[in-house]
């Protein structure tokens, strides 16, 4: 299996948290979803951005936005995480769905441009065993 199937399914699953979020969800459900979206991004944090900053051109204008919309997510998650009106919470997932759909759109296009198959492969095995790390630890923080 290749990395990008699992940025894809990963995104594809935070989306639809983030699709509950913008329904209504509340409570406990929130908390379990603003928690999967904190391992998301510190796994983003930690291992997709290394990759994007190394196949990436220095000021490389993809590589300046990701680091951005990381940066970004990552206040409005802390926010988020001390929202008793859910309004952040909201705001939190309208900007990851815009994230996720140019993260599919512009980083994973690149990363099939520049990264060999076989090497792809390879970082399936590391992607998927920093998620179930991260998806191990109480609290996760992350730092770009």
């Amino acid at each position: 299996m290749d990395v990008l199937q699992l940025l894809k399914a990963e995104f594809k699953d935070r989306t639809l948290d983030m699709n509950f979020v913008l329904d209504g969800a509340s409570g406990s459900h929130t908390k379990e979803i603003l928690n999967r979206v904190c391992v998301h991004l510190a796994w983003e944090a930690q291992f997709l951005f290394p990759e994007l900053a190394a196949i990436s051109l220095s000021n490389d204008a993809v590589l300046n936005r990701y680091t951005q919309s990381l940066q970004d997510l990552r206040r409005q998650a802390q926010l988020s995480l001390t929202d008793p009106s859910g309004e952040v919470t909201k705001e939190l997932a309208q900007r990851f769905l815009k994230h996720s759909h140019w993260v599919e759109d512009k980083v994973m296009t690149l990363m099939r441009q520049k990264i060999p198959t076989a090497e792809r492969e390879e970082l399936y095995h590391v992607f998927a065993d920093a998620k179930q790390d991260l998806s191990a630890m109480p609290a996760v923080e992350f730092v770009i």
